[in-house]
């Protein structure tokens, strides 16, 4: 006789008594053991509650503190983990092999799997993003390369704050500016050198056909005021497409004319003087 766990109340008993004291459960030739875990249960148990091991329901004799009491209905076999209870009339085999209890799963957790996916997708959405704005920025810059407008280089800046152009692109539309005051400060002067000098200085300027335009009205203006044909050539030379150029012609030809006219005009007059001069009288 030796004391057991009650499988129903959990209570010491002894294996031999008919009932359990404490719950009333029959204990005598109605107890088993799980040879897994060493639990006590009752005869007619299929499964052990605590580590879930599968029987064949069978008669064993009542424990008596061994690791495992037998009859000779049921015998047990442990083989490499594996539990198989055999019923020696032939009746039925059944083999519980690891897969038929818990066990920790091996391999790569799904939700580690669906991190790295979000990962990768996150990353390479990035990645695309950065290659469109450099892109973007390159095409940008670009376009700045014969652009004269501030407006065209200050959106520049406000798009692309951290470009490598950034302080390139800073230093033209300063450029820019001191252009633009440099020109408003000639345009209102009338003074040919001056504007020819800013031409010069700024061959690219989006003033320049400006400058041009107001130079050409100034010779033509001062060509007239002098009209002399020597005048006139002067400005042809110096505006072979200027928007004058044909008049200056005419008036180039107007005014050979005059001045041949006031020529012959002057012989004349200087003959007739010589006419009229007396001869010297003979002594």
């Amino acid at each position: 006789m030796s004391l057991i766990k009650c499988p129903e109340c959990n209570q010491e008993v002894s294996s031999k008594a008919p009932l359990c004291p404490h719950c009333g459960v029959k204990i005598a030739d109605n107890v088993k053991r799980c040879p897994v875990c060493g639990a006590f249960l009752l005869m007619d148990a299929e499964q052990c509650p605590k580590c879930n091991t599968k029987f064949v329901v069978g008669k064993t004799n009542e424990p008596d503190g061994e690791e495992l009491t037998q009859n000779e209905d049921v015998e047990v076999v442990e083989n490499a983990g594996d539990v198989v209870i055999e019923e020696k009339s032939g009746t039925m085999d059944e083999t519980l092999s690891s897969s038929d209890t818990p066990k920790k799963k091996s391999g790569v957790p799904w939700w580690l799997l669906v991190l790295c996916i979000l990962v990768i997708a996150v990353g390479g959405f990035f990645y695309w993003e950065k290659q469109n704005r450099e892109r973007a920025e390159e095409a940008a810059y670009s376009r700045l390369q014969d652009c004269t407008n501030p407006l065209s280089y200050e959106d520049f800046i406000a798009r692309f704050p951290k470009s490598r152009h950034i302080e390139d692109v800073k230093t033209q539309l300063q450029n820019l500016y001191r252009v633009d005051r440099m020109w408003a400060d000639v345009a209102s002067s009338k003074d040919v050198v001056r504007l020819q000098q800013f031409v010069e200085e700024n061959p690219h300027s989006a003033y320049k056909q400006e400058a041009l335009r107001i130079i050409d009205s100034l010779d033509w203006l001062e060509a007239n005021r002098i009209g002399k044909s020597v005048a006139y050539d002067a400005y042809i030379r110096k505006h072979e497409n200027g928007e004058f150029v044909t008049q200056a012609f005419t008036a180039r030809d107007n005014a050979k004319r005059r001045e041949e006219q006031a020529l012959r005009d002057s012989l004349a007059q200087a003959d007739s003087a010589v006419a009229v001069v007396p001869a010297p009288q003979a002594q």
